[in-house]
């Protein structure tokens, strides 16, 4: 003999397992970090580590390429999907004691189904920072970003 309600709820759950599998879930997108060359002052390039990360849509993902005493240099990315439009914003700054020096956004655009749709978006960043006026200190960086979507 059986429950009266045993149907109904066999049937919810069932209608619930199909719901949960039929959502969409949103992929995370690689972004690769590499060829990172960095001078202090007017010395020479050294080459650092390359750097790997994980990222999604609409999250900010904020990596530090150097860091030496009291100076960083970090690179943010953030990452924007609006149906088939894509956005990618570049933001790098330097950290010299209690004081931030940004340095110029880069914004790169691209659109998914057309036909030279390369699911990844590439870039290179050129940047030279004074961080301390005072002394004429800087960095000069160099790297290149490629995020797999």
């Amino acid at each position: 003999m059986t429950h009266p309600h045993l149907k109904k709820i066999i049937i919810i759950c069932l209608l619930l397992v199909m719901s949960i599998t039929g959502m969409e879930v949103k992929a995370q997108s690689k972004l690769l970090i590499t060829d990172v060359k960095i001078a202090r002052g007017d010395g020479k390039y050294e080459n650092y580590s390359d750097k790997v990360a994980n990222m999604a849509s609409d999250i900010p993902v904020t990596i530090m390429l150097y860091r030496e005493n009291d100076v960083s240099y970090y690179a943010c990315f953030l990452y924007t999907q609006r149906g088939k439009k894509l956005k990618l914003k570049v933001q790098d700054y330097v950290l010299y004691g209690e004081s931030r020096v940004n340095t110029k956004k880069q914004v790169i655009r691209q659109r998914m189904g057309s036909k030279f749709e390369t699911e990844r978006m590439m870039g290179v960043t050129e940047e030279e920072v004074i961080y301390n006026k005072d002394l004429g200190n800087k960095l000069r960086i160099i790297y290149r970003f490629e995020l797999l979507y």
